[in-house]
């Protein structure tokens, strides 16, 4: 999902309340805190040798640990006020890949993607989902990519009747 992506969801749901679910059935505190948004610029080389470069958006999330604060439910609006404010000190391409990080007592730091978004009456859900890491030059370093499983035609002896 690209920032702009997500800031344009984030307008058509405004007013409601906005949720975080980091793994599945597990919610983040509903009165946590957007505290950072991080403009990232990755270079790298695979294990093939080509360079790759690429711009991600991370917004940072957090949870008050003391149990006397006062709640304050964040909302829709309140993220979008948030990162208004963040846009008017940086740019951020809308173009780049979105991806959130979270962490509590329960569950370690990890930055995440957004793999669904979730909305309801009343709120507006961001369901995080894994990143997995991946090999970008299997066809050079030896990684078995698997065969074409799809027969294109059912021929005698080839085991598709």
């Amino acid at each position: 999902m690209t920032l702009e992506h997500f800031l344009a969801q984030l307008e058509l749901n405004r007013g409601k309340i906005l949720g975080v679910e980091y793994y599945p059935n597990a919610y983040a505190e509903i009165d946590f805190h957007i505290t950072e948004v991080k403009n990232c610029t990755v270079e790298s080389v695979d294990c093939g040798g080509k360079k790759h470069q690429w711009t991600e958006v991370i917004i940072q999330l957090w949870e008050d640990p003391n149990p006397n604060r006062e709640k304050r439910i964040m909302r829709v609006t309140k993220a979008i006020q948030i990162l208004k404010r963040v846009q008017e000190a940086q740019y951020f391409d809308p173009r780049a890949e979105l991806k959130i990080e979270y962490g509590n007592t329960r569950f370690h730091t990890a930055i995440q993607k957004i793999s669904a978004m979730l909305a309801t009456d009343q709120k507006l859900i961001l369901q995080l989902g894994e990143v997995a890491s991946d090999c970008k030059a299997k066809d050079v370093c030896g990684v078995e990519i698997p065969a074409n499983t799809i027969q294109e035609s059912c021929a005698p002896g080839s085991g598709c009747c």
